[in-house]
């Protein structure tokens, strides 16, 4: 007995499952006595056709996984190849015209549709199609050559009267160019399938690189973006593992509102999330910072400009130990003894250029020692 209630329990929560996972919509009545060869029409080599369905019959937003026509007679049970399906959103609520094209739409499927007994015939999309539930459906089917069959399987219609949702047209010899209007639409079954959602995998490529020495202190944090990530929560810290939470970022960067101290180990990890939950397995990466001296600027000048006075230098590009460097700021003192302590001098101002313009001077400040000191990063 409790096996039995057992296995009733998992069939209850596999069913319950299933629904949640896909819902039908079905279009046309079940009971109509109309049929057609369309919109699969093997009576000749070649057939196109062309339905729209109205969002007031859908009702529903999501993604079109499946679709599948009734079949109800036609001894033929060989597939339809050469099949094309289309889909797109289009305001119309008729045919007007009986020219027929591919553009706007998307292509869902192509191959072999099935056509075995009567009933269903179902083919799942390998490109399902997002319909969002404001436009109406229209749905394009391109038949290819295949030898026409006497044996046709002919579909369950339902009329759509007075107006012309479906245009379609079957021939010898090559594809028609134009479609006639009807009002008799085959019936239509589509299934919505919910993406279902997973944590998103562990941000990978950091910069700076895993155990990379010499990071300037002021530097910006990168990673690859994770796919379907809505987030990323970045810890940092100089203990490892880093438990600190210091933001919640967006895109696959993050910018420290601070400099990192000078000649010390950081220890941060990534961990992106979604909907579903944060990724799991995180890797906990590592860089020492570092923050070069840049070297003296050279040759500077003083030109006097009426009232102005302006300083000018060479452009600072190694740093003490002679690596390269990124462009500097530049920092401007002076004072009136050229010794002393450096806390004692007037901090003027910074420019990222290698000129500096101090306006309306006056006499006394002709006679004043001018200091240049380039720094990588601003106070």
């Amino acid at each position: 007995m409790r096996k039995a209630f057992i296995f009733v329990c998992v069939l209850i929560i596999l069913f319950a499952c299933s629904f949640l996972l896909a819902q039908q919509v079905v279009i046309g009545s079940p009971t109509s006595a109309g049929v057609n060869y369309h919109p699969l029409n093997r009576y000749y080599d070649y057939a196109v056709s062309e339905m729209i369905y109205r969002q007031s019959e859908i009702n529903q937003a999501g993604r079109i996984t499946h679709i599948a026509f009734d079949k109800l007679g036609g001894s033929s049970s060989v597939s339809i190849h050469n099949v094309t399906v289309y889909m797109k959103h289009t305001w119309s609520n008729s045919f007007s015209t009986t020219v027929w094209s591919t553009t706007g739409f998307t292509l869902v499927w192509s191959g072999s549709f099935p056509n075995s007994a009567s009933g269903y015939q179902e083919i799942e999309l390998t490109t399902p199609f997002v319909y969002e539930n404001a436009q109406n459906l229209d749905i394009l089917i391109v038949r290819d050559y295949q030898p026409y069959t006497v044996e046709a399987p002919y579909y369950r219609n339902t009329t759509t009267s007075p107006y012309y949702r479906t245009r379609c047209t079957a021939q010898q010899g090559s594809l028609p160019t134009a479609l006639n209007g009807t009002a008799q639409r085959p019936n239509i079954r589509l299934t919505f399938t919910p993406e279902i959602q997973v944590p998103p995998l562990p941000a990978t490529n950091p910069f700076p690189a895993d155990t990379q020495l010499d990071v300037p202190i002021n530097t910006t944090l990168y990673w690859s973006p994770a796919d379907s990530a809505d987030g990323y929560k970045v810890y940092l810290s100089t203990q490892n593992p880093p438990l600190e939470l210091v933001s919640t970022e967006p895109d696959a960067d993050y910018n420290p509102p601070f400099d990192f101290d000078k000649n010390t180990q950081y220890y941060w990890q990534v961990v992106p999330y979604n909907e579903a939950g944060d990724a799991v397995n995180c890797p906990v990466w590592s860089f020492i910072s570092y923050e070069p001296t840049p070297l003296p600027p050279e040759n500077v000048s003083l030109t006097v400009d009426g009232i102005d006075l302006i300083l000018s230098w060479d452009p600072v590009t190694h740093d003490t130990d002679g690596f390269n460097i990124a462009p500097p700021y530049y920092f401007v003192y002076r004072n009136d003894y050229p010794y002393g302590v450096f806390a004692d001098f007037e901090y003027l101002g910074y420019t990222a250029l290698t000129t500096y313009r101090l306006t309306g001077i006056g006499p006394d400040e002709l006679n004043m020692f001018y200091y240049i000191r380039a720094r990588l990063v601003l106070p």
